[in-house]
């Protein structure tokens, strides 16, 4: 192949129309002619400076870049080099160059020169690098993001989408987005959704709605839609974020039972004390007017009487657990004692057809907490166990560290718990006891212990078993070694040490 030629008399006239860097440098590396933009750009205003003293003289080119060019001068070579970043003469960010040399012999014939081309490509190279950044944030974002054509079909979707729906990309692309439609969401809900992103002047909108998974779960999430226009104005394609909002949604409940708990237990507070004076008296009279009588029917009518008056008393107690607000008496615990104490209760109170297994680790779980309430909360949980299989059937009884928190978990052998009622069971006054055996308010009233001890009380079934309850109390550091003695295996603060018997009146039962 023929070397290139030059017309130097036609690139001259035509030198101020190129908006480029040009030179011509000679084998030296000697400019001898350059356009006004190559002089803004490199050299000062005349002629005859060679190319690598100006270049190493601004300070700003890499080394190895006007070694690169000055040999390729040199050796009559051609040379490119593609968005060089060089370091700027201000502090406004890097400037990017494609550099090129390309030898050539001027007419066909002469001495062989170089023409030397410098191309600011600094605003394509930082479109690229936001193009790159934009990609991945749209690939690594936690958040499912899917972009869709003006048919609402979808064109991509990032891995969080395919993770939250449970399709594969190949399952999602081509399809449209009302694959995701969940049956209690109408139609008109997204023909109101996309004629109001279409009025919108902001050209986005923003929602909840619920959509369903591969599984057919149904997924509350906040959707977020943008309409990308072209440059006549044209809505040409929508890109869809999503916020996952099952955490906030449960978070949300949380709140609510906490608020629904102190607005009925101010209620109760008020009606227990209204009701337990006269109740009281009833009960005073049936003693006495009793004591004066030997008549078998009488008798029997007012003991019916008697035992529905202690049911009532029985729902005063717990209205007046529920609504009482006391200080908690807190003191440094192992969980391990408190749940043996329970347990021991539990046994001294049910039949042998009871099967009570326990497993705990061999290290102390010390946590700080109140000993009685924790108590309370656990012979409620262990009652309500024994209950569900109405005193025949195994509990299993685990307790250990989960990361910094204390677990104890109860799970019997019961018929479990309907999945309806998983999320009623620590509402107040919700029993699936037979009428006259619960209050419904056991559970409630644990839960609100646990919280204020910054704990937490879950429900489940368990594949194989029957109900399962979680009791989590956060941990604190382990006891010194010379806390623990022959005397206080349990390593906990001796004037906690509780010695626990039946009392009078047992601990209200779990509802």
């Amino acid at each position: 192949m023929p070397e290139p030629t030059f017309d130097e008399g036609l690139f001259q006239s035509q030198r101020e129309k190129i908006p480029l860097s040009l030179a011509i440098v000679d084998p030296t590396g000697t400019v001898v002619w350059a356009n006004p933009e190559f002089l803004l750009a490199e050299g000062p205003r005349h002629a005859a400076f060679r190319v690598r003293e100006q270049m190493e003289k601004s300070g700003y080119w890499p080394p190895t870049v006007v070694e690169d060019v000055s040999k390729a001068i040199t050796a009559n070579r051609q040379l490119s080099l593609r968005s060089v970043r060089i370091r700027p003469p201000s502090a406004h960010g890097p400037i990017f160059m494609d550099v090129e040399v390309v030898p050539f012999q001027a007419w066909g014939y002469g001495p062989h020169r170089s023409l030397l081309i410098l191309v600011d490509v600094t605003p394509t190279v930082e479109s690229n690098m936001l193009s790159f950044l934009l990609h991945e944030y749209f690939r690594t974002s936690p958040h499912p993001i899917q972009i869709l054509n003006q048919d609402h079909v979808m064109i991509a979707v990032n891995d969080a989408m395919v993770t939250a729906y449970g399709y594969t990309r190949e399952e999602l692309i081509g399809r449209s987005s009302l694959l995701f439609r969940h049956e209690s969401v109408p139609s008109s809900f997204y023909e109101n959704m996309w004629r109001e992103l279409q009025q919108s002047p902001m050209g986005t909108w923003s929602g909840e709605t619920i959509t369903r998974t591969k599984d057919g779960t149904a997924l509350p999430e906040f959707l977020h839609l943008v309409a990308i226009r072209n440059n006549q104005g044209e809505i040409t394609h929508h890109l869809a974020t999503v916020v996952d909002l099952r955490e906030l949604k449960k978070w949300e409940r949380k709140a609510s039972q906490s608020e629904k708990l102190a607005s009925i237990g101010e209620l109760a507070a008020g009606v227990a004390h209204e009701i337990n004076s006269p109740l009281a008296n009833a009960m005073l009279i049936i003693e006495s007017v009793r004591r004066k009588t030997t008549d078998p029917w009488t008798l029997s009518r007012f003991a019916t009487l008697s035992d529905q008056l202690n049911g009532a008393a029985r729902i005063i107690r717990g209205l007046l657990d529920f609504a009482r607000a006391s200080d908690l008496r807190l003191t440094e615990l192992d969980l391990r004692s408190v749940v043996r104490e329970a347990v021991g209760f539990l046994r001294g109170k049910v039949s042998p057809d009871l099967e009570i297994e326990e497993h705990y680790p061999p290290e102390p779980l010390p946590i700080t907490g109140d000993r009685l309430q924790l108590f309370q909360v656990l012979t409620n949980i262990l009652n309500n166990a024994s209950d569900a299989m109405e005193g025949r059937g195994k509990v299993v009884v685990s307790v250990e560290a989960r990361g910094d928190q204390a677990v104890v978990d109860v799970v019997d052998h019961g018929p479990g718990i309907p999945e309806a009622n998983l999320t009623l069971i620590f509402d107040p006054f919700y029993t699936t006891k037979a009428e006259g055996k619960g209050t419904g308010l056991g559970l409630a009233i644990s839960l609100g212990i646990l919280q204020a001890h910054h704990g937490s009380l879950s429900a489940r079934n368990v594949p194989g078993a029957g109900a399962g309850f979680l009791v989590t109390i956060p941990m604190i550091s382990p006891p010194s070694p010379e806390s623990a003695s022959p005397s206080n295996p349990d390593g906990a603060n001796p004037s906690s040490k509780v010695l626990v018997q039946p009392p009078e009146i047992a601990p209200p039962a779990v509802e």
